[in-house]
């Protein structure tokens, strides 16, 4: 069963590896993808990041209101 199950991943890894191969033979390219999606993950990450930090309240450079609370509390004290 082991043989036949490798037999089987190895045919369908078969064109992944050869599509590497291709892949592979310009380095510069495989860079120019690389510093792409970094890029969009960059920015999904940090759209991500303020929607958490809006919905736990701790947006704290962008929330007037409580910067206006906090204005008050202090002018009070």
């Amino acid at each position: 069963m082991k043989k036949f199950l490798n037999h089987v991943i190895q045919d369908e890894l078969r064109p992944i590896r050869e599509r590497r191969k291709e892949i592979a033979k310009d380095i510069p390219a495989v860079y120019k993808i690389l510093e792409e999606g970094s890029r969009k993950a960059q920015a999904k990450a940090a759209r991500t990041l303020a929607e958490m930090k809006r919905a736990m309240k701790i947006n704290y450079f962008e929330d007037t209101e409580l910067i206006a609370e906090q204005a008050e509390r202090f002018r009070a004290e």
